[in-house]
């Protein structure tokens, strides 16, 4: 098991489409399965439980499941655990 605590602060404003994520980070292990968890932020609205800190792979990722447009200097923070094997 592996758990990733991450901390961003996008600088500029960003559109993405439902289910399309960041890259944020790369990591030195494999996710056996996806892993997600609700990435809270100070982006304002009724949709935040649907923006996620999601690993797939062996990257990190900001995701939604709709479709978004973030201001610039939101921050984000989460973590999220989730089974490994080493690469």
């Amino acid at each position: 098991m592996a758990t990733v605590y991450c901390r961003w602060v996008n600088k500029g404003q960003f559109g993405k489409k439902a289910w399309d994520g960041v890259p944020l980070a790369s990591m030195d292990v494999n996710a056996k399965l996806e892993g997600f968890s609700v990435f809270m932020d100070s982006f304002q609205g009724s949709q935040m439980q649907n923006r996620f800190l999601y690993i797939a792979g062996s990257t990190v990722y900001f995701r939604t499941s709709y479709d978004v447009t973030v201001p610039a200097n939101t921050w984000h923070v989460g973590s999220v655990s989730f089974p490994v094997a080493t690469v």
